[in-house]
């Protein structure tokens, strides 16, 4: 009789023991494919910001330059122009706050810098493809590179 019991006992604990076990490894790859679905959006959303950031100081720098006396293609002087930094820049640097690396905002800040420092040579009157011109858009470029590097580290991982 209790072998008529154990044989009748072990499939059920078998079965429970089976769904238990499934149900513990759904409950993982669930929670697995949603942290990767989560990061793919992230770094989604970190990419994104980025080039959004990246294309705004570089219209504001590109436009700064244009309207440098000396420019061989001049833009007319607009005041609305010198504060694209403090408007477009600001903001996508305000986005990408929300989702950057530290690394990656701090050289976004130090973009935002050097580009204040542009419009500031700038608005003083120094002549494009000059030394002075070169020596203030200089940090732009370094600013820059660092932002997309530590930016493509964000995204790449």
């Amino acid at each position: 009789m209790a072998e008529n019991w154990t044989s009748a006992l072990l499939p059920i604990i078998t079965l429970v023991l089976g769904a238990v076990l499934t149900f513990l490894a759904e409950s993982i790859r669930h929670r697995t494919e949603r942290r990767e679905r989560l990061q793919d959006a992230l770094t989604a959303r970190r990419a994104d910001a980025a080039t959004a950031f990246i294309d705004a100081a570089h219209e504001s720098a590109h436009l700064l330059g244009r309207m440098t006396p000396g420019c061989p293609n001049p833009l007319p002087l607009d005041e609305d122009k010198y504060w694209l930094i403090d408007s477009a820049v600001a903001a996508r640097l305000n986005d990408l706050a929300l989702v950057a690396s530290s690394p990656s905002l701090a050289a976004a800040r130090a973009l935002h810098g050097a580009l204040q420092g542009f419009r500031a040579s700038v608005m003083s009157g120094i002549t494009y493809g000059s030394n002075e011109y070169w020596s203030a858009y200089a940090p732009v470029r370094a600013a820059r590179t660092a932002f997309i590097d530590a930016s493509r580290a964000d995204i790449v991982g």
